[in-house]
């Protein structure tokens, strides 16, 4: 199991950068007169980040001896936190205030921190040519 410390670690550190990407982004879009991709972006970051933090916080609540009860408690929370990302969702829709397309965009923010990470650290930093080789099995 990881330890908590570990997870606190990767929320601060994916959900500090998923947050300064938008924010980076969002002021790239206020600065060529774009004020609506702004807010959606940053507000769809927003929700991507706190969305990560819950999932990482009932993660460990969702390992049970009872398989059935795993299931239903993982299904519940995988419902809710679907719910919780349609908000910035419906909240784009009903105000012209936020661009939809940037919102649902903000919304990938985490992933997309978490994928650029992982390339850096296996093609970029490892110093090593081999590490982040792609293999093809025949």
């Amino acid at each position: 199991m990881i330890p908590a410390s570990t997870v606190r670690n990767l929320q601060k550190n994916y959900g500090a950068k998923s947050l300064a990407l938008a924010i980076f982004v969002g002021l790239g879009f206020l600065i060529l007169g774009y004020p609506t991709v702004c807010r959606g972006v940053v507000l769809g970051a927003v929700f991507s980040t706190l969305n990560f933090v819950w999932m990482s916080l009932t993660l460990h609540k969702q390992i049970k001896a009872d398989r059935v009860k795993a299931s239903i408690s993982s299904f519940i929370n995988l419902c809710c936190r679907y719910a919780f990302i349609a908000i910035p969702v419906v909240v784009a829709i009903k105000f012209p205030r936020f661009n939809l397309i940037a919102t649902i965009a903000g919304l990938f923010t985490v992933q997309v921190v978490i994928l650029a990470d992982h390339l850096y650290r296996n093609f970029f930093f490892s110093g090593e040519g081999e590490k982040g080789a792609f293999t093809w099995k025949n």
